[in-house]
């Protein structure tokens, strides 16, 4: 079995919280051994998931966003939750054209991550994983 470290933050101001996930993911992963390139990847996913919360899973600005950094000796894990009603994620999210103004983050979190997964339960559950290699 390996070890298990966790660090939550609850996003309540926005302005305030958002940035700190950064120092949060960015500090997890380079403590587990991930590279700086991959640890801000990492960073780069993790970060799309919360905007994203942010932007669609707060009902009407009230609802609360939490982000979950789980560490491994292994993996990283990241869970992001929301009060939101969630979507539909379809199997393929392909990357939209250079002229739209939205539709890169599951694309980006799925290409920087080993696993991207949304569960549904009172809220939209993004679940990222990425893997230590060696």
């Amino acid at each position: 079995m390996t070890d298990r470290n966790e660090v939550t933050l609850e996003l309540d101001n926005i302005k305030r919280d958002l940035p700190r996930t950064r120092d949060i993911v960015l500090d997890a992963a380079r403590d587990i051994g991930f590279t700086d390139s991959d640890a801000w990847c990492i960073v780069s996913a993790v970060f799309e998931a919360c905007a994203n919360a942010v932007v669609h899973g707060r009902r009407g600005c009230q609802g609360r966003i939490t982000l979950s950094v789980r560490t491994y000796d292994d993996r990283l894990e990241a869970i992001v939750q929301d009060t939101g009603a969630g979507f539909t994620c379809p199997a393929k999210s392909p990357v939209p054209p250079p002229t739209s103004r939205r539709g890169r983050g599951i694309p980006m979190m799925k290409a920087f991550m080993d696993e991207v997964r949304f569960e549904y339960d009172g809220g939209c559950r993004a679940v990222l994983v990425k893997h230590l290699t060696t």
